[in-house]
């Protein structure tokens, strides 16, 4: 029903957002659903039907506005937790975000989706004590609307997504995608952990349009998140690649500096090094200049 309740309104208000957690907009208590299409609180008896409710809530909003409206709304607030989390480092900061956004005495919920988008980037552990279900909660309650319009999608209307791991992460139910595969070859490298890893590989699935919970286009990364990704098409092993890269790179330089000469031999590996590139799928052009 908050599925249907999702689709037939157009969510949002000050206090109806409390429908879509269990709560009275009224008295704040439990209320229930009642399957036919009413929600009815047994404290104060206060009850109101679907198509009711879509009278009472307003337009959503593009990302870009609901960033604004939490920006003059909740100022003073914002200041608070953005001083605390700026007084941690990269890795201590997830879990401090993760008890910020799990604590409503702390912020109120309209504002916790603005909080995850704004730190999310800013957080090198701790992504896993996020769950998929509370993003998409949160954004119900924000009234965001994820624009899709510039994403590809196939004739079954799913997106193909990439992302790249190794050895310290290989799981497919990770919540950062990337839609640009030379993104995910990064991260396969071990943008991460900021150093070269040693296992390498490129997970690419396909997802639903349902299944995004956010996009986060802050550092150029086209990155998606996502709730699951059902369709798990395959895994690409580019630790060769990347050997080979690496390698091509440095003699690429040595020569460019004057400390090694073009051999036969740099050319034998510029050539595997655009074979592996054609054979992973990657674009030539865009690792090698000609």
């Amino acid at each position: 029903m908050k599925k249907e309740l999702e689709q037939i309104s157009k969510d949002h208000n000050e206090e109806y957002w409390r429908i879509f957690i269990d709560q009275c907009p009224h008295c704040h208590k439990p209320i229930t659903n009642e399957h036919n299409g009413w929600f009815k609180c047994n404290s104060c008896g206060w009850e109101i039907d679907i198509f009711s409710l879509d009278e009472k809530l307003g337009e959503k909003l593009s990302v870009q506005d609901y960033e604004k409206k939490m920006k003059l709304k909740y100022k003073d607030e914002l200041e608070f937790i953005d001083a605390e989390l700026l007084s941690e480092g990269s890795f201590e900061r997830g879990q401090s975000l993760y008890d910020i956004l799990d604590d409503d005495t702390r912020i109120n919920p309209e504002l916790k989706y603005y909080v995850f988008l704004n730190w999310w980037t800013s957080i090198d552990s701790g992504h896993e004590l996020f769950d998929p279900e509370d993003i998409k909660l949160w954004r119900k309650i924000a009234n965001v609307e994820i624009d899709i319009s510039d994403l590809k999608l196939d004739d079954d209307f799913y997106i193909t997504v990439y992302r790249g791991v190794n050895e310290y992460s290989q799981s497919w139910e990770g919540l950062s995608w990337t839609t640009d595969k030379e993104i995910a070859l990064k991260f396969a490298w071990g943008a991460t952990v900021r150093h070269r890893t040693k296992q390498n590989l490129i997970f690419e699935g396909k997802v639903s349009i349902d299944n995004i919970i956010a996009r986060i286009d802050d550092r150029n990364e086209a990155e998606v998140l996502i709730d699951i990704c059902y369709k798990q098409e395959k895994a690409l092993d580019v630790k060769e690649l990347l050997d080979v890269e690496e390698k091509y790179n440095k003699s690429l330089e040595e020569i460019k500096e004057g400390k090694a000469e073009h051999t036969l031999e740099f050319e034998e590996l510029k050539k595997k090094y655009e074979g592996l590139l054609t054979q992973c799928g990657f674009d030539v052009n865009k690792h090698i200049k000609q």
